[in-house]
């Protein structure tokens, strides 16, 4: 898989047929989120005016902490149990329990936090970009303790 790839044209359309199978997805580690998590980037490409879509990967026991994107998203929960509550604070009591097949419609600088509980998560991304990935609070970003 390529972050980029030869099949769309320069404004993330299709030009021709594509088919992924879950053995050609290539993960890499996401600096984004904390704990191991990992990204693959499926179509497009996020830091253009473009479609992307993207999985992620997120061990268990992780909390993502209040974060927001400047462009609406939507997340299909692919496998796991996928934990999402709104706010610019981490609030357990506020998650929301998604199981695979669910969908989270996020919209454009939503403040919103994740967690994995006993099982690790995997979850399909997809927007329109550019794309950015903010900390309410910026201690919290994994980014600057590395």
């Amino acid at each position: 898989i390529r972050t980029e790839s030869r099949n769309m044209e320069s404004n993330g359309t299709f030009n021709e047929q594509r088919i992924v199978r879950p053995d050609e997805i290539e993960w890499k580690p996401q600096p984004a989120l904390p704990g191991g998590a990992q990204i693959s980037m499926i179509h497009g490409n996020p830091e253009k005016e473009e479609s992307y879509l993207f999985r992620l990967r997120v061990p268990p026991k992780i909390s993502v902490m209040p974060h927001s994107h400047p462009e609406e998203r939507i997340y299909t929960v692919i496998s796991g149990v996928f934990f999402v509550g709104f706010g610019d604070k981490f609030n357990q009591d506020q998650l929301q329990r998604l199981l695979p097949g669910s969908l989270v419609f996020i919209p454009a600088n939503a403040m919103h936090f994740q967690y994995s509980d006993t099982e690790s998560y995997e979850v399909q991304v997809e927007g329109i970009g550019p794309t950015a990935f903010t900390y309410c609070d910026l201690r919290e970003d994994p980014r600057l303790k590395q």
